[in-house]
């Protein structure tokens, strides 16, 4: 546990910290989503394939809870149905993870995805930007798709949802080597679509797909669902970004001098996740600025590759200069952490050891009382952001 209010008496965060999080937003909660469902599952009425297309455990989408709701009102749904496990690049879900997110649906076929496996894959086309399309086959081999996932920001995506389905989720490693290679592209931010070349590329190789895709798409906060957009995939995410970015997007006036980040659960469990709160945190920072950065990273470091990167220089600017020329998938990483370390110091309370956070740029502390105090005593400001993982600090002034 990383709670920041542990480190206080009283476990009370002091009042000179500006707390930016979007649980404090009011915003109404759409509890009326029966006929939403029933219209997803009267397009399946007479169909024999229904291909489900769910989220790893690496999302915290309540997938679960959304299959048993499918389940009720059509007892023959699961008979139906094969579940395709949309892993992307990241490790395979483990019996216990797989069990999280089936809950007690039971599919006719499960099918955990696995990027590098050729057997697997179909190409489905190349978009504008020379990316080569490959896909899942599955998704050429049934009637129906309904993609089931969760949208919030995504630190190079602008947001998550929608189009991660297929890209990445169930495309090939090259395929989406190519896509997070425009992740090093400045316009490549949460919350930004209009301009956003790893967001066109995978819209585009969503028009690739020919089967009929139904969607339930949901924006979450805390575990708790704010509201559920289904039919078109397209349309469905478009309306699903307009309450995303009115919840988790936080106007702040004036960069601070100390930023606090803190990442939830599932995000803290390894650095490749909880990363995008450093970013999001890097947001309401001052260049020359420092930031805590609170993530247990309980199951290490995620991936091997931008840790590599990152502990072959000794310098921020050299890391950048050299993934710039030379990309591999993952390296989008070490990239956005040295653009980071290059603005501000970071402080990491973690379980990660001192000698690992060190390569990367970090410093390890163990209790941040006292530097938080020496900013309040000195009275620069502070922002604290609870819900990093989530929340997108944008800048109004300064």
């Amino acid at each position: 546990m990383n709670d920041l209010k542990r480190f206080f008496p009283a476990n009370r965060i002091p009042p000179e910290i500006i707390t930016i999080d979007p649980g404090k937003k009011e915003i109404n909660r759409n509890l009326n989503w029966l006929q939403d469902f029933e219209n997803v599952i009267s397009q399946t009425c007479l169909l024999k394939n229904v291909l489900l297309i769910v989220n790893d455990a690496q999302r915290s989408t309540p997938t679960a809870k959304i299959l048993e709701k499918l389940d009720q009102l059509d007892n023959q749904f699961s008979n139906k149905c094969s579940v395709l496990i949309a892993t992307g690049s990241h490790a395979q879900p483990t019996d216990g993870e797989i069990k999280q997110i089936l809950g007690k649906f039971i599919p006719k076929q499960l099918v955990i995805h696995q990027a590098k496996q050729s057997k697997q894959l179909v190409k489905f086309g190349t978009t504008t930007r020379q990316n080569e399309i490959w896909l899942n086959k599955l998704i050429n081999n049934t009637d129906l798709i309904i993609t089931i996932n969760s949208i919030e920001p995504h630190y190079f995506a602008g947001f998550t949802g929608g189009r991660k389905s297929f890209l990445p989720g169930v495309a090939g490693y090259q395929s989406i080597e190519k896509n997070h290679q425009f992740a090093l592209d400045p316009r490549a931010k949460s919350l930004n679509l209009n301009d956003n070349p790893v967001h066109q590329d995978m819209t585009e190789a969503l028009k690739f797909v020919q089967t009929p895709v139904q969607t339930i798409q949901m924006v979450t906060f805390e575990h708790n669902i704010i509201d559920i957009f289904c039919g078109d995939i397209e349309s469905s995410f478009t309306r699903g970004v307009e309450l995303a970015r009115k919840l988790y997007s936080i106007p702040v006036t004036h960069p601070a001098d100390l930023v606090i980040v803190e990442v939830n659960e599932p995000f803290s469990h390894t650095l490749y996740q909880a990363q995008k709160a450093l970013i999001h945190g890097s947001y309401a920072g001052a260049k020359g600025g420092e930031i805590i950065f609170l993530a247990s990273c309980k199951m290490g470091l995620g991936s091997p590759a931008f840790y590599h990167l990152l502990s072959t220089f000794n310098t921020p600017q050299q890391v950048l200069d050299y993934t710039e020329e030379n990309y591999k998938l993952g390296y989008h990483k070490a990239y956005h952490m040295a653009r980071i370390a290059k603005k501000m110091k970071i402080y990491m309370i973690s379980q990660l050891s001192g000698e690992v956070l060190s390569n990367m740029f970090m410093e390890k502390i163990n209790n941040p009382t006292e530097k938080i105090n020496q900013y309040i005593n000195s009275g620069r400001k502070i922002i604290y952001l609870p819900n990093g993982e989530v929340t997108v600090p944008c800048i109004t002034e300064g």
